[in-house]
């Protein structure tokens, strides 16, 4: 079903009333984002690449209030999950439900190392109450030390590194610390994969998804 139907179907969780659109920008006349909103004109939700979502949103400051308009050129993308043979992993990583790589116990030479070319990457970790600690930095680049503790159960947690020279190898390096603060219940460091905004760009486009 086309996004442009399915909205005609979707109504506020736990109220079921309908809900508008507001901010959107569409492309190939289908909605691509914008902000669900019920008749109060409170934000409940938003539309994130074609899709509904009402749990991984954050209410804009300033809505905005005018006419759809046409999504612009954006770079491709694309996923590679933490079990692909670009993760190079190193010390003691176990594979947990099929494409989580999980670093608890820490020892000296725990790390992973990726490479891309892409113009930016976002890092997805997993993070829980057990979650610890870790350094990122790019080779001859600065580092950042993140913390992956999430307190309102597990998620996804996003860590965005933005290539010096677009087009050009960087060399990501992630360490866990083995470290965490007074709030989580272990130190684990959990990878999901990763998200590539390459050099390349196109219009996003809606393709429905396969059973």
């Amino acid at each position: 079903m086309r996004p442009s139907c399915l909205l005609k179907f979707v109504g506020e969780p736990g109220t079921g009333e309908p809900l508008d659109l507001l901010g959107a920008k569409t492309s190939m006349g289908e909605p691509f984002e914008g902000w669900l909103v019920n008749k109060s004109r409170k934000v409940v939700g938003r539309v994130s690449e074609f899709k509904p979502d009402f749990a991984h949103f954050e209410p804009p400051s300033d809505l905005p209030m005018g006419p759809p308009v046409e999504a612009e050129f954006r770079p491709k993308r694309r996923f590679t999950n933490a079990l692909d043979r670009r993760f190079l992993y190193q010390g003691e990583w176990s594979t947990v439900d099929g494409f989580l790589r999980v670093a608890s116990a820490r020892s000296e030479d725990q790390r992973v190392s990726i490479a891309s070319d892409a113009a930016r990457v976002d890092l997805h970790f997993h993070s829980h109450q057990w979650s610890g600690l870790g350094r990122l930095s790019v080779k001859d680049g600065p580092s950042i030390e993140v913390d992956l503790i999430s307190d309102e159960g597990a998620s996804r947690r996003l860590v965005r590194i933005d290539n010096p020279v677009a087009g050009r190898a960087m060399s990501i390096l992630v360490v866990p610390l083995g470290t965490r603060n007074t709030r989580s219940n272990d130190c684990q460091l959990i990878v999901e994969g990763m998200m590539e905004h390459l050099v390349e760009k196109q219009l996003p486009t809606y393709a429905k998804a396969g059973a």
